[in-house]
């Protein structure tokens, strides 16, 4: 989710770089990285990695599903713009794999980190 935030996204636009009005206006324009929607993803990401070192999987499971809802938002708005298919790029698919393989990582309960010390 994470990594997928600072590739393109929609043309040569980076997902640092695309404004957050992207997600419900099909005429968006690009922005800096603070009103941007790489930066919800980033965050997004983050309580995903938060949620599994705490071993809550609660919150890995909100986070990624808000991930997936943000990429669907954007490939919605993209699609309903003059854009196509084709203007989707290696950025939304990375990101929105990593906000499914994070929902199938909140429903893991297994301890992979041991017992501790």
């Amino acid at each position: 989710m994470i990594v997928g935030s600072f590739l393109n996204w929609a043309g040569p636009v980076r997902g640092t770089h695309t404004y957050i009005r992207a997600l419900w206006d099909p005429e968006f324009t690009t922005g800096e990285l603070i009103r941007s929607v790489g930066l919800v993803m980033i965050f997004l990401g983050g309580f995903a990695i938060l949620g599994a070192l705490l071993q809550a999987g609660w919150v890995s499971w909100l986070a990624a599903i808000l991930g997936v809802a943000l990429v669907i938002l954007f490939v919605v708005e993209v699609l309903r713009g003059s854009g196509g298919w084709g203007d989707l790029h290696a950025g939304v698919w990375l990101s929105l794999a990593g906000a499914v393989l994070a929902t199938l990582g909140g429903f893991s309960r297994t301890n992979t980190l041991g017992n501790g010390p």
